[in-house]
């Protein structure tokens, strides 16, 4: 009788042991599943202000193209006084100006 109460003992202890590795494998899983949730959003987030950026850039270079023909909008070099042909000032890493048209 007492070797039938160890095996059943022994049993209940390897049961336990099972369920304790599963336990925390599953909380492992879960995670890593809110980590990924997590760098999905701040991913997606900078992702559309990459775009938002990107139209607005596109959009300001369309918008300074056709008040300059002379095209001083591609220039990259600073010019300390403004274009000639669209009377806006260039600034050294766009190429776009800063001042509103009724200023």
């Amino acid at each position: 009788m007492g070797g039938t109460v160890s095996r059943h003992r022994q049993a209940y202890l390897e049961q336990a042991e099972r369920a304790r590795e599963e336990t925390a494998l599953r909380r492992a899983g879960e995670e890593r599943l809110r980590i990924a949730r997590e760098l999905h959003d701040s991913l997606t987030h900078s992702i559309s202000v990459i775009k938002v950026q990107a139209g607005v850039t596109i959009t300001s270079h369309a918008t300074v193209a056709r008040r300059c023909p002379a095209r001083c909008w591609r220039s990259r070099r600073p010019a300390p006084t403004p274009c000639a042909s669209c009377e806006q000032p260039r600034t050294p890493r766009s190429g776009v100006s800063t001042r509103r048209s009724g200023q």
